[in-house]
Formats: structure tokens, sequence, C-alpha cells
């Protein structure tokens, strides 16, 4: 169920790269990803509410603090991530946000929740390589497009591994669905606030085209309600730097989005890169065979220490 769960959630949040600039093309950026996770708090609720005894909602300031430091951070990572898709594609998006498990592992580390593991640091550096040679055709586009990729950077290097370091810190202690509705709600606040400040203003409905919400409908349900669902509970069984691996798979899927939508900034030469980011997450995502054992991935390892360490919660 591990497996499955990374893998739907890979498929998720490569796909949600194209979506956001669908999305763009009729609500402006700020206020288009609030209204996606005003929506989608909405609906987690409203099922929260209705298998309320199946679900431990978080109590205490302590979890409720880190839901929503978490939640401000998610909140500025996806408003640097809509403004910048204003200018590249979703798949130049998420070739530069393939940064990210580097600066998580970091971030894990500074946090005492994981150590360095060397193998899995070499494969995720070898990843960043690849996404190094698949963003060099990008700067081909012009000047215009390095401001767009800073703030892509920002969200990934620093905003993202944050809020994953937080909520990693606190996943055992709450229901994946009643915990993801509350952290969906503060970024949900977080860019409707911005919007607000921005001076951003709702167009009317009947003028934004069919895209435009069909693009916004499928943030709210696969980008939001099932990816952060199902995100939420994986982190509950994996370590936080094998879990951000998954943003080195997304650009290979990502930009085969893009070619197939015809939306592609990167030449054909720029797709080599995907080559390396593969054999890193291989690297990174499986374990070496033990003579007793036999073949095991770091998934399955991962869930059997989670299974002798702590209690996780049943969902």
């Amino acid at each position: 169920m591990v497996l499955v769960g990374f893998l739907v959630l890979c498929a998720c949040w490569s796909t949600t790269w194209y979506a956001i600039r669908l999305c763009l093309t009729g609500y402006p950026p700020l206020l288009g990803a609030g209204l996606r996770f005003l929506l989608a708090t909405v609906l987690l609720g409203g099922i929260s509410l209705l298998w309320r005894r199946a679900c431990t909602f978080p109590r205490g300031s302590g979890r409720h603090g880190a839901l929503a430091l978490s939640g401000l951070a998610n909140g500025l990572g996806y408003a640097c991530v809509y403004l910048a898709e204003r200018t590249i594609s979703g798949g130049t998006a998420a070739v530069i946000a393939a940064s990210s498990p580097f600066f998580t592992a970091l971030v894990a580390r500074l946090f005492g929740l994981e150590p360095l593991v060397a193998r899995r640091l070499l494969g995720v550096l070898i990843g960043f390589a690849g996404v190094t040679l698949m963003m060099a055709d990008g700067w081909e586009q012009g000047t215009g497009h390095v401001g767009a990729m800073l703030l892509v950077v920002v969200a990934s290097a620093v905003l993202w591994p944050l809020y994953g370091a937080l909520l990693k810190r606190h996943a055992h202690t709450f229901n994946p669905l009643a915990g993801c509705t509350f952290f969906l709600g503060y970024t949900a606040l977080t860019l409707l606030l911005l919007s607000l400040l921005g001076g951003e203003r709702l167009p009317p409905l009947v003028q934004v085209p069919l895209v435009a919400h069909l693009g916004l409908f499928y943030l709210v349900i696969v980008g939001s309600v099932i990816a952060w669902t199902v995100y939420l509970w994986l982190l509950q069984r994996l370590d936080l730097t094998l879990l951000a691996t998954m943003a080195l798979i997304q650009p290979v899927l990502a930009l085969g989005v893009d070619w197939l939508a015809r939306d592609t900034q990167l030449r054909p030469e720029g797709y080599l890169g995907a080559l390396l980011v593969l054999a890193g997450v291989g690297l990174a995502a499986l374990k070496l065979p033990r003579a007793h054992t036999g073949p095991q991935s770091a998934l399955a390892s991962s869930v059997a220490a989670a299974g002798c360490s702590e209690e996780v919660a049943r969902t």
C-alpha cells in the first residue's frame, strides 16, 4: 500500500504543474491558489465531520501551531509557484523544484529528524545533476525567465522543506484526513490574505474560460484533497528525505505532460537529463539486497522501522 500511495502521489503532483497553467488562464494567481485550497478545505472538512468517529482531530496548541506554520510556509511556496507559472511552463517549474530533496535532507538533519544517509544523499545529488542538465536549456528562453525560476527556487529550497520537517515531527499525532483539513485551511488563509493585499479580484465566472474552471477543479480534487491526504498518510510511514525524492520523478512526468499539451519550453536535448534523474531516484529509493533478508526497497524498510519505533495513526 505504501508503494501504491507513493506512485499515486507522484502521478497527482506531476500533473498539477500543467493544471496550474490552465487555472491561470482565467484566475489571478494568488486568488486562484487560495480558492484551490479553500475549496479543498471545505470538502475535507465535510468528509472529516461525516467520519468523525474514525478521525482524531488535532488538539493542543503545539499541534495547531505546527499546522499553522506549515500552512504558512506551504502557502508562501505556492504563491511563488503560481506567480512563476505565469511565465514558465509547468514542466520547467517542476524541473527547478526537483532541487527540493537535497534541501529537505539538510533540513531533516538540522531538525534532528533523520540522519544524512550517504547513499540516499548521493542519489539526490545525481538526480539534481540531471535536473541541472534539463534546466540548462530553459535558460535559452531568455533573461525574462530568470526571476520566475528564482521564485520556484525559493519555494523548493526553503519553504517546502520547512513545512515538510514541521509536519514530519507531528505527523504521528493526528489522523491524516483531519490534519490535512487544518493544514490546507491555513494554506488557503495565507494565500487569500496575500491575494487581498495584492488587490486581486475574482473575475466574473461566466467570463472565465472553461479550461480554467477545469484546471481549478482538478487542482482541488486531485492536487489537494487526494494528494495531500495521501502525503500525510505516507509521512507517517516513510522518512521525510525518502518521500521528498518524488520531486526528482515529477519533472520527467511533468515534462511529458507539457510535451503532450505542446507547452514545453525545453529543447529535445534537455530531456537527456531525465536519465540521470531516474538513476538518482533509483539509488536514493532502492536498498541493496542483504544476504539474510533478500532484496528490500527503502519503502518497505522504512515501514518496518516505523512499525518498530512508534504506533502510527490508522486511517
